[in-house]
Parts: C-alpha cells; structure tokens; sequence
C-alpha cells in the first residue's frame, strides 16, 4: 500500500487531487499526481532511484509529466518516445509561474539536481510561487533511456550491436537538436496563462539551450528569461581537449595556493606547482614517495599506475569547492610523510573505492552498480563534440599520453574515444557549431573563474560573444567558484551561494531590469579555505584522512 503511515494524510489530499481532476474532465492539466517511489519505478537508472528514495521525504507536491513525442521530426508519424518532466509544485495561492531546470552530462537526467537543490530549500528562496521543473533528456531518465545489457568498454561492441538491433536507425535521432525539440515541446504544453516560464541551464545544460534558441530562433517561443550556468561553448568544444583544460585550471588553482600566506608557508616558500611537478617526477621514476610507507593495499590505479591514479584523485577533487583544498594538503603529507601522514594516507586509500573512482557521490551505497546514463553521453559527445575535425581525431594512444603527462587529468577523452570506435555515431545537422541569435532575450551568463569544466577564458569569449550583441545579455564571472556556481560560491555572511542569490534575485524581477541581476553577493564570497579552518573542511578532512586536521603541522 503507497499511503503508509505518516503518509496517509498525503496520500489522501492526493487522492481528493486525482477525483477533482477527474471531476472536471481532466483535459487542461498535462501534469498528474505522482511521488519519489513512482519515479524510482519507471527507470531503470540505479543512482536515479536511490536519489529520489533514499532522501528526506520532499517537503512539496510532486507532479510528473509524459509526453509522447516523434523519434524523428522529420517524420512526425515516426515511432513515438516518451518525454518526462517532473514537478516540484508552488504552494502559494496564486504561482507566479514556473522555473525548468535544464541538468548538464551529456546524460544527466533532471531528477538528479532535486536533493542538491532541497538541500538550500530553493523553492522556498522563491517565496514559493514558482513551479520548479525537471525535465529529462531524451534518452535518459524516464525519456526512453537508452539501454544495453553491456554498457562497459569490455562489452561495446556487444552493446552497440543491441542498440542497432532495437532502435535501427533510430539512436540517430538521439541528439541535441531532437532534445531541443522535446523541450519545446515539454514548455508549450506545460505553459500556463498567466505565467512565466524561466530556464536555467547547468554545464551542457547550456549548450542544448544555445541549440535551442538556434532551432526556435523566434522570440514568440523563447522563455520569459534563460540562465547559463557554467558555458559550455557551442563553436569549440571538443572533448579531446578536455583534460588540457583542467590540467590549465589545476595549476591555476595550486597558484592561489602559492598566493595563501598558509598554504605558501606550509610549503616553505616553495611553489606548490614546483613541488607538485615533484612529486610526479619521484612517482614516474618509482623514487621513494609516501606511498612506499602505507600498509593499506593501494586501490585501482594506484596499485600500477601511480600517476593515473593521483592525476585523477586531483582532477576529481577540483570539481568540488570542499575538496579541491585536499589537493595541497595531500601532495604535502605525500612527501612529508610522517607517521601522522602515513596513517592519513592509508585511511584515504581505503576511503577511495567509494568516492573518487566510483564517480557517485561519496555517501550512495557502494554495490550499487549505475551508469548514469553513459550511453546518451557517448552518443552525444562522439557524435558533435569529441573534435572540432572529426577526420582528424588523434588515436586512443595519442590521447592517453596526452592525458597521462598532465597532473590533473580525467582521463575522459581516452574513454571517449574508446567508444567512439564502436559508435554509430550521428551526422552533424546545420546547428552544430553555430550560435543562436539572442537579441532583446533576457540571458544570465554565469561562470566560475577556477571552472576545470567550462574554463573562464573560453567561457569569457563566449559571454561577450552575446553581451556585445545585445544590451539584455549579462555576465557575472564568479571568483574562486569551480563548476555550477549556482551552489558552489559560498558567502561569508549566509548559508545560501551567492550563484543561487543571484539566479533567484533575477527569476524573481531582475530579469526586466536593465541593471540585471544583483551581484552584491560577489564581495562577500568565502575564501578558499586552504587552512582547513571550517568547520565544513574540518568534518570532511575527518572522512578522509581520518582526522579533522588535514595538514597536522
């Protein structure tokens, strides 16, 4: 029975929702009544379910979306696929209308930013009269997730073969373009009178947004206002490059390190980028490190490829605004290496089967087996943005001493390019690599300026490519923030990240405004806390190195 215990109440009001709705004919409303455990049923995305299940129980009303909609536009008599949004609704009396929440990947579903956004109540920093919305991408989520029993390298061909086998030419249509259309689709039937629709977009979030202000370049289907989180730039993306880009931003990040009066003393004045090149050197060379001290049994890659192991940890640590200050800290007890260090060292070994190498965050179950929808992201990625000139794609080899000479690295063009030997991929259509024309739309530009993801210059080029276009464009580079500065700026003087300030401020009237959004926020961010200082850094030093201080000087 769904209606349990504490429950019951909830279930019943839905229950009076459902018999309303089927009162009065039920045609105007696209949106049903659904809950967490509905969601979780209907996929088969194993990190999806435990998001939407395992969390406190989601303090507004859940409403869902299914749409059926063309495989192939061209053909609009085509084999059907299904479209899936979900809805956090308004409770106030009259909803000012609704703000879409467009997730990144390529192959992140929308459902998955829901905890990170319950996390600071954001339906209630906008007063809660907006409707929050998820929508899927196609080809995840609950948008006809693509699927094969084999989704791994050993089983690619395996898997592509399937996927031939039960969509045919149809994984053609899988792409950014046709994910664009979904959209549109989703926001016209979900448009309400009245009331305004805002889209915020994070990392290739962003990118479909650019694509789809290219295919519905009329003002009359653009939403009231868009948002750009993190830009990933539709004219030179290029997968290939990806780790040159976060090796860049990495030894950016250990400059502002060297410019910390703590983190530069704890390095006795020495460049941490120089000691970091050390440290490689000695790894490369199998010269002695604190590795050679730790009697816990090192984890995959670490145990034969040191240098892929530690680049990725790094890169890995970059992305997030807690854990990146690890990164000195670690490189430091790594040479270092007392008996303070070696039994920091061996509890992080043991820690990292469950955090960096799973690519799932830190506290998901660790037998839990997902892919996060890895196939739409290798269908997209090696299709439109693996390489500027396709006919000139370096090998696999090529692209592994490329990353494995960085000290940051993911490592995710290799794999890419893994895949893009057995990938059917798509042709590009006449959208790929151009940008849309935006003048007189309401457009918020964010980035952060340490971004290993979307890089401040590249992203920089791309914000003035339409702030100079037009006077309703606006741009805020947010200092010291990694990827999604919509919750990775921290301020000093609240809880809540000035990118989540700003994005609300602008939802909330900002965006008619000629001065566009408020950015007061910016003087007030946190700094990086190298020292370990915060009570945040202090309980996650504690998960990882097992004690609170992560430096013991």
């Amino acid at each position: 029975n769904a209606c349990c215990g504490r429950e019951v109440m909830r279930c019943a009001s839905l229950a009076l929702v459902w018999i309303a709705a089927w009162a009065a004919g039920a045609t105007n409303d696209p949106w049903f009544p659904c809950s967490p455990s509905e969601v979780a049923s209907r996929t088969s995305n194993a990190l999806l379910k435990w998001l939407v299940l395992d969390q406190q129980p989601i303090p507004w009303d859940m409403y869902c979306l299914n749409l059926s909609v063309a495989l192939d536009y061209a053909d609009p008599g085509s084999r059907q696929i299904n479209a899936w949004a979900t809805k956090l609704a308004a409770n106030a009396s009259e909803p000012k209308g609704q703000l879409w929440m467009v997730a990144g990947g390529p192959g992140e579903c929308g459902e998955e930013l829901i905890p990170t956004l319950l996390k600071w109540d954001m339906m209630s920093l906008l007063g809660g009269e907006y409707d929050m919305v998820f929508p899927d991408h196609r080809g995840t989520g609950l948008s006809s997730a693509l699927y094969c029993p084999t989704p791994t390298l050993t089983g690619a061909k395996a898997c592509t073969d399937y996927l031939e086998q039960t969509l045919g030419d149809g994984l053609q249509q899988f792409t950014t373009s046709n994910a664009a259309r979904d959209l549109h689709a989703m926001l016209n039937t979900a448009s309400v009178d009245g009331q305004v629709q805002h889209v915020y977009a994070i990392s290739y979030g962003t990118y479909l947004m650019q694509r789809y202000l290219q295919v519905f370049n009329q003002s009359k289907d653009w939403p009231a206002s868009v948002i750009l989180d993190g830009i990933v730039s539709p004219d030179r993306t290029q997968f290939i490059a990806y780790d040159m880009d976060v090796s860049n931003v990495g030894r950016v990040f250990m400059a502002r390190c060297e410019s910390d009066l703590f983190c530069s003393t704890a390095f006795d004045g020495y460049s941490p980028n120089t000691v970091l090149e050390k440290l490689f050197y000695l790894v490369d060379h199998d010269l002695p490190t604190c590795f050679d001290s730790l009697n816990q049994p090192l984890p995959f890659p670490f145990d034969t490829h040191k240098h892929m192991g530690l680049s990725f940890l790094f890169s890995s640590w970059l992305f997030s605004g807690l854990d990146r200050v690890f990164i000195p800290a670690t490189l430091f007890r790594l040479l270092r290496c007392n008996k303070d260090d070696v039994a920091a060292l061996n509890h992080l070994m043991a820690r990292l089967p469950t955090t960096s190498f799973s690519k799932i965050p830190y506290n998901v179950p660790t037998s839990m087996n997902f892919t996060d929808d890895i196939l739409l992201s290798i269908n997209i990625a090696d299709s439109e943005m693996l390489a500027l000139n396709p006919d000139k794609m370096p090998t696999t080899a090529e692209l592994l001493a490329l990353s494995s000479s960085f000290y940051f690295a993911t490592y995710q063009p290799v794999h890419l390019r893994l895949w893009y030997d057995y990938w059917p991929t798509y042709p590009w259509d006449e959208y790929v690599r151009g940008f849309p024309k935006v003048d007189g739309l309401p457009l918020l530009l964010l980035n952060g300026n340490l971004d290993p993801a979307t890089p401040v210059y590249g992203a920089t080029e791309d914000a003035n490519h339409y702030t100079s276009a037009s006077p309703s464009a606006h741009f805020v580079l947010v200092d010291m923030s990694p990827h999604a500065t919509l919750v990775n700026s921290p301020v000093t003087d609240c809880s809540i990240p000035c990118g989540m300030q700003m994005v609300v401020q602008w939802v909330q009237g900002g965006y008619r405004t000629e001065a566009g959004p408020d950015e007061s926020c910016l003087a007030k961010l946190q700094p990086i806390d190298f020292a370990g200082t915060l009570q945040a850094t202090a309980d996650r030093s504690a998960e990882l190195l097992g004690t609170s201080d992560m430096w013991q000087l």
